[in-house]
């Protein structure tokens, strides 16, 4: 308030009596503010105050009339909070209690000193100047919330997640009510389709005071998904302590819609509603993945030109659920490629024989069941491709679909349902090779030189033999005797597997039926889940009834017991018939000993991969002996395999085990040996 030019943009009423010292005083006033009005008592004094309703009032207090008092009480009524100066020669006490009563802002004695006015007038003003501007920025707040509420979805929570405001927006979107809301945890609002990790990942940037931006998909009250834009900001107090959490989201449904709209035309085949092949090509270029399955529908163009095109296509997506059907999307994508082809996405795995079950698993899910069109039964077989590539690896996406295709194209030429593709393998060479088993094992099925081979099984505690294994071999043409490993998985692979099965289940109890000795025959899971393989075994056991009671199915713990009710239904089956279980391999890797809770087995054999080394190993013998026990607590008998000497041997009795077999009584041989095998020799 020093000069014309910086007059304060305020008015003042001054009310005094004396007209010498009102002129002086209005004079003086109208240099430092914009509008001086003046009265010369407290009558004219209100009704100046009533027309201009003026920012500061200062007056006498002696006046005809109407004093100064009288007066401000009046403007008091009219206005509470106008700042009210008073000008006096008078100083007694009740003055200035009822001074104080009508909420005197402020009193200066005459004579008055101009510099004192201005400068009381001063700090007034200052006060009505921050005073108007809060007001203003007030207004513009409330204007901004308005603003705000109608187009945004707003919701505010405290420093522990605790809902203390949601505006009427967000309650037409989400379609709860601020009752549901007010004073729940954040957490209620998150939606199935949105993970606890998800949320978890927001509350930890907000426990850091950042700020949280994001796209997330809502589910509202009636079950309806919306999307929102959101940005959550932390509000701090003086010290950076957080007092409340503020959500400012903006629906977006409809363009994320639009966006869903545009990339299912892109990325989605319309006929199957399956990913296509640009979708692959996109995945493949931006996660992580593990292998890829190539899936061929064999002879697919002359079904399409025998049927038409109408039940091809019927045909092509009834394929895509099936598929659908038997894989865990957590692990798997499926995608509809070009013409009669889909394709399978790894992006987890333990190792290649895990996905092979899988495409063995759409293999059956396929094959066992037709397709029905009308009238029609229509039989589709697959062929299938398997590849591996490090996606690290530059150029990785194109070296994957190449390997993959040309795992296909070689499972094509060879006949083979499934081929996988492996870079330490000359490929071309290996086809050949599994060519020549396939027919080896099919000669030797049909001219019978697939033989099971006995090995004997001792009890520790007699040192007599009471049981033997039987284990499969295949005779080649020059007399010689090939083991297992060289054939077995080859077999599983072309489909002789079943084959193999059953002749060993037959030959076995033929020659066990003449004597008496307990028996085994290992099975795998893949045995138990076939139903013709299943019904062999039955069929056998009700044909020779005497060996019932002294066959045991070994199960092979190492393959991964998974479909447990198939499993548990097969023991239940053969325990009817008074058959014994064995876990075979038990210890081999990764056990699960909930396998021997559950299942109803008798026998737990104990994998060579801790009996070879016992007799040294202390880690080997601490895991024996707590399988021992465990099997012991739940009356299972135990067997140890890989017996080759006479140290082992007596290790193994030493920690309980209740019998032993390996090459320290007998390797496995066409002919059953007889119970003194042992003999003195040995056991001495």
């Amino acid at each position: 308030m020093t000069g014309e030019n910086k007059k304060v943009p305020l008015s003042v009423l001054y009310v005094e009596d004396e007209a010498v010292i009102l002129l002086a005083i209005k004079d003086s006033l109208a240099l430092y503010v914009e509008n001086v009005y003046s009265a010369k008592n407290g009558v004219e004094g209100l009704a100046l105050f009533k027309e201009y309703m003026p920012d500061i009032v200062v007056t006498d207090v002696k006046m005809p009339e109407m004093n100064g008092l009288e007066m401000s009480k009046e403007i008091r009524k009219i206005s509470p909070k106008v700042p009210i100066l008073i000008t006096t020669a008078y100083s007694d006490i009740d003055f200035l209690i009822e001074s104080i009563n009508i909420g005197v802002n402020q009193y200066i004695l005459k004579p008055i000193e101009i510099e004192r006015l201005v400068h009381s007038l001063q700090k007034v003003c200052d006060v009505l100047m921050l005073s108007k501007s809060l007001d203003q920025t007030r207004s513009l707040l409330t204007e901004y919330k308005h603003a705000i509420d109608a187009s945004t979805i707003v919701f505010k929570m405290d420093a522990k997640g605790e809902i203390t405001y949601v505006n009427e927006e967000f309650c037409r979107v989400s379609k709860y009510s601020k009752q549901d809301l007010i004073g729940q945890h954040y957490k209620v609002l998150i939606s199935p389709e949105e993970s606890l990790p998800g949320f978890e990942t927001i509350w930890k940037a907000l426990s850091k005071e950042k700020i949280w931006k994001g796209i997330q998909k809502k589910r509202a009250k009636d079950g309806v998904f919306y999307y929102v834009d959101t940005t959550i900001v932390p509000i701090m107090d003086m010290e950076s302590d957080v007092l409340q959490y503020i959500s400012i989201s903006y629906d977006v449904t409809d363009l994320i819609q639009k966006e869903e709209e545009l990339e299912k035309r892109l990325y989605v085949d319309k006929l199957t509603e399956l990913s296509n092949r640009a979708k692959l090509l996109l995945d493949l270029e931006s996660t992580k993945y593990s292998a890829l399955i190539l899936i061929n529908l064999d002879y697919f163009k002359e079904i399409n030109d025998f049927y038409g095109t109408e039940v091809g296509d019927f045909i092509l997506a009834e394929v895509g659920i099936r598929i659908s059907s038997v894989i865990n999307s957590e692990f798997y994508k499926l995608y509809k490629m070009p013409s009669d082809e889909y394709a399978l996405l790894v992006f987890k795995m333990k190792n290649v024989n895990e996905v092979e079950k899988v495409a063995y698993q759409i293999r059956g899910i396929i094959m066992d069941k037709p397709f029905v069109y009308l009238d029609s039964e229509i039989h589709i077989a697959v062929t299938q491709g398997i590849a591996q590539e490090d996606h690290s690896l530059k150029n990785s996406v194109s070296r994957l679909l190449l390997k993959t295709d040309m795992a296909l194209k070689k499972a094509k030429s060879l006949g083979k349902p499934l081929v996988v593709y492996n870079d330490s393998l000359n490929i071309f060479q290996e086809y050949e090779k599994n060519i020549q088993w396939t027919k080896k094992l099919k000669e030797a099925i049909v001219s019978d030189r697939i033989v099971p081979y006995f090995q004997p099984i001792v009890n520790n505690l007699t040192g007599k033999i009471e049981k033997y294994e039987s284990l499969v071999r295949f005779i080649d043409k020059d007399g010689s005797v090939v083991p297992p490993i060289h054939f077995l998985d080859i077999s599983k692979k072309n489909r002789l597997y079943p084959n193999i099965t059953k002749i060993m289940v037959q030959k076995t109890i033929e020659t066990f039926e003449k004597c008496n000795y307990e028996f085994s025959i290992n099975l795998s899971v893949k045995d138990i889940m076939d139903v013709d393989t299943v019904n062999f075994i039955k069929d056998k056991l009700m044909e020779f009834p005497k060996v019932k009671n002294r066959i045991v199915f070994e199960i092979l713990e190492s393959e991964g017991i998974e479909n447990y009710d198939e499993v548990i239904v097969f023991i239940f089956g053969m325990k009817s018939f008074g058959c014994k279980i064995a876990i075979d391999d038990f210890g081999a890797g990764y056990s699960n000993f909930d396998h021997i809770m559950r299942l109803n087995v008798d026998y737990i054999k104990i994998d060579s991969s801790l009996i070879k080394n016992i007799d040294t190993e202390n880690n080997a013998q601490m895991v024996t002996r707590f399988i021992v026990e465990f099997a012991r607590s739940l009356g299972k008998k135990t067997i140890s395999e890989f017996v080759c000497s006479k140290e082992i041997y007596e290790k193994v009795k030493e920690l309980g085990v209740d019998y032993s077999q390996g090459y320290y009584f007998g390797k496995p041989e066409p002919f059953i040996l007889g119970e003194n095998i042992v003999g003195k020799e040995l056991i001495q």
